[in-house]
């Protein structure tokens, strides 16, 4: 199992280069993301006004986090 944090959710969400290395290494095995990871990304995404912060948020594979 691996604990996803909120650099993860983010870069996913942005499509930053790491964004691939992230869905590959989590593709492998089951991911958690804890409340706080959730409360934390949804933060930072509204704040630099991306427009569906919330939608990402919500996804219980933290923004496509999943395998």
């Amino acid at each position: 199992m691996i604990a996803v944090d909120t650099s993860v959710v983010v870069a996913t969400a942005f499509g930053e280069p790491e964004a691939e290395l992230f869905h590959t290494l989590v593709s492998r095995e089951e991911i958690v993301v804890g409340w706080p990871t959730l409360l934390e990304a949804r933060m930072v995404l509204t704040g630099r006004q991306f427009p569906n912060a919330a939608a990402i948020i919500a996804q219980p594979t933290a923004g496509g986090l999943s395998h």
